[in-house]
């Protein structure tokens, strides 16, 4: 059984969150000062969705002899995070 799916890399995510608290700083200390329309655009560059970047491969399985074997491996194709789990 082999499989794959796609998920939120966690490091993208992480570097995200910092950049959302970066901006809704940035909003906070110009309340009043920019336009109405600036203000709101800085607050919803902080509400943009994380794409989905994480390539997830694993597979799991028992073979003839009754050995078990799981392997997991995944990639980000933005900030290049990868990790291979691998047990039998």
């Amino acid at each position: 059984m082999g499989a794959d799916n796609w998920g939120i890399c966690p490091k993208c995510k992480k570097g995200r969150e910092k950049y959302i608290a970066g901006l809704r700083k940035k909003a906070d200390e110009q309340y009043g000062k920019i336009k109405p329309e600036e203000y709101l655009e800085l607050l919803d560059h902080a509400k943009e969705e994380l794409g989905s970047t994480l390539r997830e491969d694993y597979e799991i399985l028992t073979d003839e002899d009754g050995e078990f074997y799981i392997k997991y491996s995944c990639n980000c194709s933005v900030c290049g995070f990868d990790y291979e789990f691998e047990h039998t």
